[in-house]
């Protein structure tokens, strides 16, 4: 199992997430409740498709031709910093805008290898570190192999800085890629990188990555330090595994008896949200017109 060392903080993406505030007086009973949702850290993508399309059954003799790619020669794209970048050697680097350090990136590790999208070829999760400016972030990609080469797919399948979480594991299984690490709690602060541990499987479902264990679900955290505002929905909630109305769903639209959300900076199309049917906690991204209040 490896290891990867905290980062340093970063700022909020052009995609938009940042689940670095401390929710203050949220009870222990909401974490509780909440931590067998909780999954992994990601930045929000935005609406434009950058996955290609759903995975194909497996037709013939699967292939392990991705283990000779070398991914740190590879143009990659950083969700990070919303960009492309080439790495040589496995680092690239980058001069920052007037007064800003440079931005340096490098792979994290050696690739892990399984089959996250069941077509019967062997895939890789790939790590890659940023630092510059006010940045430092580890993410981990998918990268399929699809008509002879390796795609990386654009969303990570895992993401953490020193405010916004720890990785400590990204490791192959049978069904996709397990990742081990930590979210905040309720008491924790920015330095402590989260104390909450959580663990899940990611995969590749319909051309998007999405959690498949401990339930099919997002990516993203649905930490019960950050989703505070409980709401009574009036209506059915359609729950995606992504802020994208393309992306695989949860499950079939459904009447939840609450809702627990980030409510007070509701502002954009799309929220995370715990959905309570119950004793059941459901992990998912709502469009905001289904949730808001009044």
């Amino acid at each position: 199992m490896s290891t990867l060392e905290p980062a340093a903080g970063r700022p909020r993406s052009a995609q938009g997430r940042s689940f670095v505030r401390q929710r203050a007086g949220v009870a222990a009973a909401i974490l509780m409740a909440a931590i067998p949702t909780l999954t992994g850290c990601p930045a929000q993508s935005d609406d434009r498709p950058s996955e290609r399309g759903p995975s194909s059954a497996p037709t013939g003799p699967s292939s392990q031709e991705i283990r000779a790619i070398d991914f740190a020669g590879r143009e990659w794209f950083d969700a990070v910093t919303n960009s492309t970048v080439q790495l040589r050697d496995g680092k690239a680097e980058r001069r920052g805008d007037e007064g800003m350090d440079a931005y340096r990136w490098k792979m994290a590790g050696p690739p892990r290898y399984a089959d996250a999208d069941g077509d019967g070829d062997t895939d890789a999760a790939v790590g890659l570190a940023v630092e510059g400016g006010q940045t430092s972030s580890v993410s981990w990609y998918i990268w399929l192999w699809h008509e002879g080469d390796a795609q990386q797919l654009r969303r990570p399948i895992a993401e953490a800085s020193r405010c916004d979480g720890l990785i400590e594991a990204v490791d192959p299984v049978p069904t996709g890629f397990s990742v081990e690490g930590f979210v905040w709690g309720p008491e924790d602060d920015c330095a402590g990188g989260g104390s909450v541990p959580i663990a899940y499987v990611a995969a590749v479902r319909q051309g998007w990555p999405v959690r498949i264990s401990p339930r099919l679900g997002p990516i993203t955290t649905c930490s019960p330090g950050e989703l505070a505002e409980h709401l009574v929905p009036t209506s059915e909630v359609l729950l995606h595994t992504w802020p994208d109305g393309r992306s695989p769903v949860v499950e079939p639209a459904a009447r939840y008896d609450a809702l627990i959300t980030d409510y007070s900076e509701l502002t954009g199309r799309w929220t995370l949200v715990v959905a309570l049917r119950g004793e059941d906690r459901i992990c998912g991204w709502a469009e905001s017109t289904l949730i808001r209040r009044g």
